[in-house]
């Protein structure tokens, strides 16, 4: 092999490394046993000042509700590996349906003033046992704010709710999944306002203790699927 390819195949391998291999399962596809993979599930809504906004949706009425508001971009973070999905895809409802290797996962978006910060605002977890996890309905209230070296509008999370509509998103993801033969575990996501501030000097022993508190202990290595 030449030195380039080696230097970019070294590269290659390096940024991957910390990254979350997300998969976005497509409605009608059949989900079977996902090995140490599992599917999490649920729906996000947005708030500011107590009125909903959809950031994700492509409906006119929807987009032109929008005009003025945040672009709401979110990342996922799992604790164990050190690793980051960027940008999950969120469907235009607000539901969320990712298959990610088993472990614990913070949620955050990114705000770049004053300086590049990454915000995290909820947690949850799938189990090493289990083919899939109902996280709940996230309602997230935020605050837009202008981000001066971006010029635009960015936002910052003021409180997250998380609802509980087990029996009702049990039914959409049958019927998204027809033939669904996954194992279905509701473990609901957690807030914690110091989730917020997480990221600013991040220390893994302090993000455990925090989890711990919300009730979510971290998955040891070598776990059996």
């Amino acid at each position: 092999m030449k030195k380039t390819g080696l230097i970019l195949l070294i590269l290659v391998v390096f940024v991957f490394a910390g990254c979350v291999m997300l998969k976005y399962p497509e409605p009608g596809e059949p989900l079977g046993k996902l090995g140490d993979r599992a599917l999490v599930y649920g729906k996000i809504k947005v708030k500011e000042r107590g009125k909903e906004f959809k950031p994700w949706s492509s409906n006119l009425l929807d987009v032109l509700a929008t005009f003025g508001k945040p672009n709401v971009d979110l990342s996922i973070f799992w604790v164990e590996a050190g690793a980051r999905g960027f940008s999950v895809t969120i469907e235009g409802d607000g539901h969320f349906y990712w298959i990610v290797p088993r472990g614990t996962y913070l949620i955050y978006h990114t705000y770049l003033d004053p300086l590049p910060n990454n915000e995290a605002f909820a947690a949850f977890q799938i189990p090493a046992r289990g083919d899939a996890v109902y996280a709940g309905t996230l309602i997230v209230h935020v605050e837009s704010e202008y981000e001066s070296s971006s010029e635009e509008i960015g936002f910052r999370v003021i409180e997250v709710e998380i609802e509980d509509a087990f029996e009702e998103e049990l039914k959409i993801l049958r019927k998204r999944h027809p033939g669904l033969s996954l194992e279905v575990t509701k473990i609901l996501a957690r807030y914690d306002p110091f989730f917020l501030n997480l990221f600013k000097d991040y220390d893994r022993y302090q993000c455990e203790k925090i989890l711990n508190r919300s009730g979510l202990f971290l998955l040891t290595y070598g776990w059996s699927h």
